[in-house]
């Protein structure tokens, strides 16, 4: 009997138009949910940026001109408008297709990106003392170890770092057993 089972199961082929219905309706259930979490994260960064405007804290002069002057195109245009508004309504039209929602998430993660650049290189933007702004330049070509580590190559080193540790973890503990039949 669990032989039969297993052999049915083998012999059991789905149309790809049953994959792909099946595939589109898992896409449009996961996006209703990031659109969920759309509204949850604008809502929460509207409330933040109420409450910093009502209490104008000693910082909010500083602040206010960062975010209106220096850095007025990443926060609003790209971070809030790009990526936040524009997935927002790409989730919101009807019939949502493959296509759309790939752009919608590729948008969403541009903007988590630019959130959390606006956070750490704003945030190091101006001095606690309120003296003035700081300016950062990237450097490309590094001149020794501390320029390698704050620079190109240490970025790149941090990127490729997880894929050289997922190749080393997975040649001592395979983590797809594959077998070969002949």
């Amino acid at each position: 009997m669990i032989a039969l089972r297993k052999k049915s199961v083998h012999t059991v082929h789905q149309k790809p138009e049953e994959i792909r219905g099946v595939e589109l309706n898992v896409i449009r259930m996961t996006s209703k949910y990031l659109l969920y979490f759309l509204v949850f994260a604008i809502s929460l960064e509207l409330l933040d940026f109420v409450f910093r405007g009502y209490t104008a804290v000693k910082s909010w002069d500083v602040i206010r001109s960062i975010i209106y002057g220096k850095d007025f195109i990443n926060i609003f245009v790209i971070q809030y408008g790009m990526g936040n508004l524009l997935p927002f309504i790409l989730f919101l039209l009807p019939n949502l297709s493959i296509k759309r929602a790939v752009a919608g998430v590729i948008l969403v993660l541009l903007g988590v990106f630019m959130m959390r650049y606006n956070v750490v290189i704003g945030g190091q933007a101006f001095s606690l003392t309120f003296m003035g702004y700081m300016h950062y330049h990237l450097p490309i070509i590094p001149h020794d170890w501390e320029t390698f580590k704050e620079g190109l190559g240490g970025a790149l080193s941090i990127i490729i770092m997880p894929f050289i540790l997922f190749w080393i973890i997975s040649k001592i503990l395979p983590i797809f057993d594959y077998k070969e039949s002949h």
